[in-house]
């Protein structure tokens, strides 16, 4: 389970790694967006300024706070928040996603309680505006404040209960938890408490509704979120709209997916095009009297049999995401605009990556959001490669703005300006492109046949960045080896760990991993508390705890739990059948206590290593932030 970081820590953690190593998270700014000086990309949203219309789907990318910043790092101008519901305890299958070849996944809900959402989405906000009051984003015109986009589901008694209506007021009246946060800055960031946090965090919603969901409930879910919190509203559709018949065309004949078996009851308990069209024009009405504003999003994932994916057995389901939504949401979209031309605003998810996100802004769509190809290696970093295809692209035509480049991008081909005929422009390109189909899409990662250990795997460095949640990290830079015990010299330039209290075992890490058994699995996991360390199973497990005096390292190796404490030179280190003491500097011959017939140190060592590099040396990380803010306490 997913456990949150506290506030002060992320704070301490992106200015100190900021400055020393120049990174956010991980993420080396060089590695961020650089926003072109000639180009303005802003679009209005629902009546706010946007800085860009591109941002991360409602999924795993928007569920936490260090999600978040990262993602505005990369160049999120709106984010849609990961979608909310009532039932936040649910017990999800593992592994949750598929990214062999396009996107399968079985995650389909939050896995915070709606409090600890809350919390993370206000967290993320706070720490953007703190970065952008700061150098160098504080220089950068192109760097506003970021727009959220809710995101709800599933019902209307979920919607309208005690519990999520809790969630949305919170959202809406930040002022109390916004104060909380601002309280608990470190003293030596105290100087970017005055930030700018407004009241109400969003004036958007999204509405994902399970698939079969009635119109009438839909209806009476945006009906209420329209007039019991006045938001801007944005129905999600799903792709059963295109009718069974011809998504299975497209799907199956057209773009090759043979394997891919639509599920019937996807066709037979959602919503068909002709009821979709008349609900957009009721609730548009309505939109119209109260003085809001009404959205539809092309597309939600398409439900389809589990089969062939390395996703559990036990889930008979699975959600498709990736390149063959991309031109039926293309369909959908032309012939949604064919009826209401450019009457309401058009959001898109399906199958967005760097080659075709200019297209979508031509179109005038807007938020324009991935999640799939973040999920593929470079993770984050993806996004400004999604802008420099967007600057060739504009610099081709001579665009400097959103609205020149929608009236030039296909001159003469589409016409100036009409982003109908500009998106029956780009559906003729779509269905002549190879590469949506599956001849284009069906090679999964390469696996080298060799087995990944707790040291010394390729460090390749891919799992680093496919994980959304930033679990795993590189630590003990140009170590050579876990001094004595047998052990051996560590051949590659550093060490990979993960952050245990933030891997949901999505397997994503495993799909992209050259070597078989999984860094989730592999790697050692270190923890935020005592507490995780012993809620957890992995069976190389440490909890490192620094005083102003003494170390303690709580470690798990092979399902065997050891205690280490140090302090200068004296140690204590106690696992089952044996308590010990002895000097670090001489270990063998200074041993006394409760000292067992047959002694392994290689536990000690092991522990010791990893309190030395990740305490002592090397780069800023979470655990050494969590050791640095108890230090800085002690201090006062």
């Amino acid at each position: 389970m997913l456990k949150p970081y506290p506030f002060e820590a992320l704070v301490s953690r992106i200015f100190r790694e900021c400055e020393r190593d120049q990174a956010v998270f991980g993420l080396p700014l060089r590695k961020a967006l650089q926003s072109h000086p000639r180009m303005d990309l802003s679009i209005s949203y629902f009546g706010r300024r946007a800085t860009s219309p591109l941002g991360p789907a409602a999924g795993p990318h928007t569920q936490m706070a260090q999600n978040i910043v990262l993602a505005w790092l990369a160049g999120a101008g709106i984010l849609e928040l990961k979608t909310i519901q009532v039932m936040d305890r649910l017990e999800l299958s593992r592994p949750c996603i598929d990214m062999r070849t396009v996107g399968f996944n079985t995650e389909w809900s939050q896995e915070l309680s709606l409090d600890e959402s809350l919390d993370e989405y206000i967290k993320g906000y706070m720490l953007i505006e703190m970065l952008r009051q700061s150098a160098p984003w504080s220089q950068d015109p192109n760097r506003g404040p970021v727009l959220y986009d809710l995101s709800v589901g599933y019902d209307l008694a979920g919607i309208s209960g005690g519990k999520v209506r809790n969630f949305i007021d919170g959202m809406l009246n930040t002022k109390t938890r916004a104060d909380y946060f601002r309280r608990s800055i470190p003293a030596e960031f105290r100087h970017h408490a005055e930030l700018d946090v407004p009241d109400r965090l969003a004036d958007s919603v999204t509405l994902s509704t399970f698939h079969g969901c009635p119109p009438d409930e839909i209806e009476s879910i945006i009906d209420f979120l329209f007039r019991e919190y006045r938001l801007n509203c944005v129905i999600k559709f799903n792709p059963t709209l295109l009718g069974k018949r011809e998504t299975r065309e497209l799907i199956n004949n057209q773009l090759g997916y043979e394997r891919i078996i639509i599920r019937d009851e996807a066709f037979d308990d959602d919503l068909s095009w002709d009821r979709a069209i008349n609900l957009v024009e009721r609730l548009g009405r309505t939109a119209d009297e109260l003085g809001l504003q009404l959205g539809v999003k092309f597309t939600n994932t398409l439900i389809v049999k589990n089969t062939g994916t390395s996703l559990p057995e036990s889930e008979e389901t699975a959600y498709l995401s990736g390149p063959p939504l991309h031109p039926l949401a293309m369909r959908l979209i032309s012939r949604f605009r064919k009826i209401f031309r450019d009457r309401f605003p058009i959001s898109l998810s399906a199958g967005i990556d760097r080659k075709n996100f200019p297209d979508a802004v031509a179109l005038g769509l807007k938020p324009i959001t991935a999640c799939t190809d973040l999920l593929k290696p470079g993770g984050y970093s993806r996004f400004p490669l999604y802008y420099g295809e967007l600057y060739r692209r504009m610099e081709a035509v001579g665009a400097t703005t959103v609205d020149e480049f929608k009236k030039k991008a296909y001159a003469p081909e589409g016409s100036s300006g009409d982003v109908s005929a500009n998106t029956e422009y780009y559906l003729k390109q779509v269905a002549a492109d190879s590469r949506y189909s599956h001849t284009r899409n069906n090679k999964p990662p390469r696996k080298i046949q060799r087995k990944l250990e707790l040291f010394d795997c390729l460090t390749c460095d891919i799992c680093l960045a496919v994980c959304p949640n930033n679990a795993l990290f590189a630590f003990a830079d140009g170590e050579t080896e876990v001094p004595s015990a047998g052990i051996g010299s560590l051949a590659e330039k550093h060490q990979i760990g993960l952050f245990g209290d933030f891997c949901n075992q999505c397997g994503n890490c495993d799909v992209f991993c050259p070597e078989d058994g999984g860094p989730q699995f592999m790697k050692p996991a270190f923890y935020g508390s005592e507490t995780s360390w012993r809620e957890s199973r992995h069976a190389s497990a440490f909890y490192l705890a620094g005083g102003s005096a003494t170390t303690t390292v709580l470690g798990r190796i092979a399902g065997r739990e050891y205690r280490l404490e140090k302090t200068g030179d004296r140690v204590s280190f106690s696992g089952t059948g044996f308590n010990i003491r002895f000097q670090a500097s001489h270990p063998q011959g200074t041993i006394s206590g409760n000292v067992p017939e047959k002694l392994d140190l290689r536990p000690y060592f092991i522990m010791d290593f990893f309190r030395r590099v990740l305490l002592e040396t090397g780069r800023i990380n979470y655990i050494n932030t969590l050791v640095h803010i108890k230090e800085s306490k002690d201090g006062l």
